[in-house]
């Protein structure tokens, strides 16, 4: 059984209008012209919901709830009966379904981040989550926010673009390496002596980065050769496929890594605006997140 129902329900219940300039054209997420539009349509009675659930997220989305998957995903030892993160399975259920509004999927990737900026272990669990099995299940909610996102390219454009200070940002804090960079390594791991097991060096799960590889690629076009100059990528090279590079020398796209360079596209205008502030299947039990939340529809 999945929950795809329940999913498109929460999309529709937590939908950004359309919004349109003067000129009765639409207006695209990332730039100025839309982040006035949406602050000035947070003010309204129809914003209401959708402040509330953010709210509600910001304060439920990190508490631990149990889940079949990650409970017995150990039988024994350290991870046996482990729980799950309100955003875990918040993001899992997003997953199911279509049409997010690309405000509120880029809403909840950043309420994501500003927590594991906090506390860069608050996703870590014991055992992988990928594949067939266990695949559905959002371990990493920011990487699986970053492939719901993937579905509409021009959310993934315009949060992602290198050219605003905040995609920036995001780029750097997703990308990088050194401190200040993301902790991907979300899968915890142990190590016997004897009879006696001890905690062992977080490890990196088998889809890693697959959403992140999903998001830039969602559009499905390259940057030119103005964009690559101006951000030093190689898509002024000619590079036939939409990459995001590492700094490891590898790049990362659909969860796969390949030798290449960064291909993207390029956004228009700036958010200095932005306000800081998205299930299962058979083993799937609940939604793992508060019932006080709301009442979607």
């Amino acid at each position: 059984m999945r929950n795809g129902g329940l999913s498109d329900s929460l999309a529709t219940a937590t939908r950004v209008p359309d919004f349109k300039g003067a000129d009765g054209k639409h207006l695209r997420y990332g730039t100025k012209e839309y982040f006035d539009a949406f602050n000035k349509w947070l003010s309204t009675d129809d914003a209401r919901f959708y402040t509330k659930w953010r709210n509600d997220l910001r304060e439920y989305g990190d508490d631990k709830y149990d889940l079949k998957v990650a409970g017995e995903k150990i039988q024994i030892g350290r991870g046996s009966g482990q729980e799950v993160r309100g955003y875990q399975s918040l993001v899992t259920l997003m997953q199911q379904g279509h049409g997010y509004s690309p405000q509120f999927v880029a809403d909840i990737t950043d309420d994501m981040i500003a927590l594991e900026k906090e506390d860069p272990d608050v996703w870590d669990l014991r055992g992988h989550f990928s594949g067939k099995e266990d695949g559905w299940f959002a371990n990493d909610p920011v990487d699986g926010a970053l492939g719901v996102m993937s579905h509409n390219p021009e959310g993934a454009a315009g949060y992602l673009d290198p050219g605003t200070s905040a995609g920036k940002e995001r780029l750097d804090y997703l990308l990088g390496d050194g401190e200040g960079s993301r902790d991907w390594k979300v899968t915890n791991t142990t190590r016997w002596q004897g009879n006696i097991e001890f905690t062992a060096s977080d490890e990196l799960d088998t889809d890693d980065r697959k959403g992140l590889g999903d998001a830039p690629g969602g559009s499905g076009r390259r940057g030119g050769p103005e964009w690559a100059q101006a951000h030093g990528t190689g898509a002024a090279h000619g590079c036939q496929q939409p990459h995001l590079l590492l700094r490891d020398g590898h790049t990362v796209r659909s969860g796969r890594r390949h030798a290449g360079v960064l291909a993207g596209q390029h956004g228009q205008g700036d958010d200095e605006s932005r306000r800081q502030g998205v299930s299962g299947d058979g083993e799937y039990r609940g939604t793992g997140f508060p019932r006080d939340w709301g009442t979607i529809g």
